[in-house]
């Protein structure tokens, strides 16, 4: 089979790909994704998140199979080629607005939550103004110095596996779990969309192929091993509350692993769940900063011009999470938000390609 080599503008290497993608996944989500499990499919949680996981990997084989079919071009530029110049760069601008929306979301769940455990005197549009200045600084560089930051704070990923393994010599019930399986089957299905509304920000892949020196298969493999260990990791959080915590308190506690660390003390350190959270603060925004990136690069693709669109981009995603702060019915409107984000980054882009088989539409890839 004939290789097929980046091109010139590749930048990042698989390696930087793979942490790429796992740190715009995780999220302010994991923190309260077992109590929302527990809710929809009571101890068959763990469940949901693994079916969560194979539909992100669906949608992973649709991306890599429509930049098979457009190489060297990104998200952005297979709407202009798909959908004509005008329809093509007004739905540009439609993502980039859902993904600003997105951040906005996000932006004002990680102020609520630092908010509550950290600095209750802070008003919340101060902590939004340092969450949003802090993910522009590093928004407004290339993907390749992004990158670069991804995989240097994903050791915080093995410190923070590591506290929660200290909760393991508490007593935990196995039998919470039990019966395996007792939920209706397709009540665990359903239960799948918390996990999977928590795991988004894969879709950055859309706008990253173009620039990992790789052939196709092997970024197949990257973004496959990436969203296994996404998989994992969920899995393994809501697994330890769902055994930690019995099932009248999972109702009622909003952010249990958390709770899970408040718990634990040594005598040199304490209050464990607040270094937690502390150390979360950066996968928190490096999601933000994925979703700067995306938007930047869905309202512009010249590079002279990204830079500007990440401004702007991180201006509206202010606006946006500050207004989503004064809202009442929150978890509501963040339902809807998500659901609607889900139909952009699942059902366009399987359209997407359906239509270029359809209009027979494919381009063959530069050489480098």
């Amino acid at each position: 089979m004939e290789k097929k080599l980046s091109t010139a503008r590749g930048s990042i290497s698989k390696f930087q790909l793979f942490f790429l993608i796992i740190q715009s996944q995780v999220g302010i989500g994991l923190l309260s994704l077992p109590s929302d499990m527990y809710q929809s499919v009571d101890g068959d949680g763990w469940i949901s998140t693994l079916i969560a996981g194979a539909a992100v990997q669906l949608l992973l084989l649709i991306y890599w199979a429509l930049y098979k079919r457009f190489p060297n071009h990104n998200f952005s530029e297979m709407t202009i080629k798909l959908f004509g110049n005008i329809a093509g760069k007004a739905y540009n601008i439609f993502f980039g607005i859902c993904c600003m929306v997105i951040a906005g979301l996000s932006s004002t769940l990680y102020t609520e939550m630092i908010n509550i455990w950290l600095l209750p005197q802070t008003p919340k549009w101060a902590l939004l103004v340092l969450i949003v200045a802090t993910c522009l600084f590093l928004a407004l560089e290339d993907i390749k110095i992004i990158s670069r930051f991804f995989v240097v704070s994903s050791f915080l990923f093995a410190i923070l596996i590591l506290m929660s393994l200290l909760n393991l010599k508490e007593d935990m019930h196995v039998t919470y779990l039990l019966p395996i399986a007792k939920s209706n089957f397709l009540d665990i299905v359903k239960g799948s969309h918390h996990t999977f509304l928590s795991m988004i920000g894969f879709e950055i892949v859309l706008f990253a192929f173009t620039y990992v020196k790789s052939d196709t298969r092997g970024l197949l493999k990257v973004i496959s091993f990436a969203n296994l260990f996404v998989t994992i990791l969920y899995t393994y959080f809501v697994l330890i509350c769902l055994l930690s915590f019995s099932p009248n308190a999972l109702k009622q506690l909003q952010s249990p692993l958390l709770f899970m660390l408040k718990g634990l003390a040594f005598r040199l350190v304490e209050r464990l769940d607040l270094i937690f959270l502390s150390l979360w603060i950066v996968p928190m925004t490096t999601s933000i900063i994925a979703y700067l990136y995306i938007a930047g690069k869905s309202l512009s693709n010249n590079p002279r011009f990204y830079r500007k669109s990440v401004i702007v981009s991180s201006a509206v995603i202010f606006i946006a999470g500050y207004y989503l702060s004064t809202l009442e019915q929150l978890d509501q409107v963040s339902q809807w938000i998500q659901n609607s984000y889900f139909v952009v980054i699942g059902g366009v882009p399987a359209f997407m390609l359906l239509l270029s088989f359809l209009l027979k539409k494919v381009t063959k890839r530069c050489p480098s």
